[in-house]
C-alpha cells in the first residue's frame, strides 16, 4: 500500500500544474496593475487648451537661485513631430508668452531668454527636431509650494509646467 502511495505521481504533478498557473497568474496582475496604475503625483506636466499642444517638455526642470529663494527655473522645450514651428522672437517684441501662477498670484509677461539646446540652425524658430532651453525669471514660491508657468504660444496653445519647490533649498535644485 505504501508503494502505491509513493509510486502515484498524478496527485504530485496536478498540484504541482496547479501551483505554477497561480504564480504566473499572481505575476501577470502585478505587470498589469504596474503597466495600467496611473502615477498622477507624479505627472505634472500637461497640455493647457488641447491635448495636441505645440510644445513639449524635454528632460528636467532646474530651479535656480541663491539657496534661500529662487529667481529662475530652466527647462528645454521641443515640439511634436509633424507640429507647426514656434517663433521664440526673443523680448521685448515676443511672441510667446510665460506666466507664472500660485496660490497667492498670477504674473504674466514674465521675462525669458532661450539658447538653441543640440543641433539646429541657431534661429528664433523652434522647428522639430530642434530643442531649446528656456530660462524663465520668476518670483520665489516659497520653499515647500507648488507654482506653475504657462508658455503660451502664438498660436494660442499652452504648455504648463507644474513643480513644487522641496523644503530645504539649495542654489540649483532639480524639480519633480
Amino acid at each position: 500500500m505504501l508503494a502505491k502511495m509513493i509510486n502515484n505521481d498524478r496527485g504530485v504533478t496536478r498540484l504541482m500544474v496547479g501551483t505554477m498557473l497561480v504564480a504566473c497568474l499572481a505575476v501577470a496582475g502585478l505587470v498589469a496593475a504596474a503597466d495600467f496604475s496611473s502615477d498622477t503625483e507624479n505627472v505634472p506636466v500637461y497640455a493647457g487648451a488641447s491635448d495636441n499642444g505645440s510644445l513639449q517638455l524635454r528632460d528636467a526642470v532646474l530651479a535656480r537661485g541663491d539657496g534661500s529663494q529662487v529667481s529662475e527655473v530652466v527647462f528645454t522645450v521641443a515640439i511634436p513631430e509633424g507640429a507647426e514651428p514656434v517663433n521664440f522672437t526673443a523680448p521685448p517684441s515676443n511672441v510667446v508668452m510665460v506666466s507664472y501662477i500660485d496660490d497667492q498670484q498670477r504674473v504674466d509677461g514674465l521675462s525669458w531668454t532661450f539658447a538653441q539646446y543640440g543641433q539646429g540652425d541657431y534661429d528664433n524658430m523652434l522647428e522639430a527636431g530642434e530643442n531649446f532651453r528656456l530660462a524663465i525669471s520668476t518670483p520665489d514660491p516659497g520653499a515647500g509650494n507648488y507654482f506653475d508657468i504657462e508658455i503660451r504660444t502664438p498660436d494660442g496653445k499652452v504648455l504648463t509646467v507644474g513643480r513644487t519647490l522641496p523644503d530645504e533649498m539649495q542654489p540649483v535644485m532639480n524639480l519633480k
